[in-house]
């Protein structure tokens, strides 16, 4: 099983949080994207934002 393939870096970060079970297993995948500094240019683009 590959966890991640080779590419490209997001321009963002990102973390994934995972929870196991008892039998090793993923019980709970939590995805955190901070985009803070691309949030700007993908506002641009669409025209609108999630704050107006």
């Amino acid at each position: 099983m590959t966890a991640c393939r080779p590419g490209p870096r997001p321009p963002f970060d990102v973390v994934d949080v995972a929870e196991l079970a008892d039998d090793g297993r993923i019980a709970t995948l939590r995805i955190v994207y901070d985009t803070v500094d691309v949030r700007p240019a993908f506002e641009a683009e669409k025209g609108s934002s999630w704050r107006s």
